[in-house]
């Protein structure tokens, strides 16, 4: 007997973006999957990946990341 217990592929769909020149400037995009919501943040030439359990959670990470 055989078990294929390989991770099913979970897809990314793209919810919202958002860009500012404010404290430097970032550009931030959420998506979300069957799992929760990611949350993908540029600053400073440096990536910070989040996870998150809501589209709010991501806002709020992104409000704590570029302050």
């Amino acid at each position: 007997m055989t078990s294929n217990n390989t991770p099913k592929e979970t897809k990314m769909t793209p919810i919202n973006s958002v860009y500012s020149t404010e404290n430097g400037g970032y550009s931030a995009y959420i998506y979300k999957s069957s799992m929760g919501y990611r949350v993908e943040i540029t600053r400073k030439d440096k990536t910070y990946v989040y996870y998150c359990k809501s589209e709010s959670d991501c806002y709020n990470v992104i409000s704590n990341i570029t302050k």
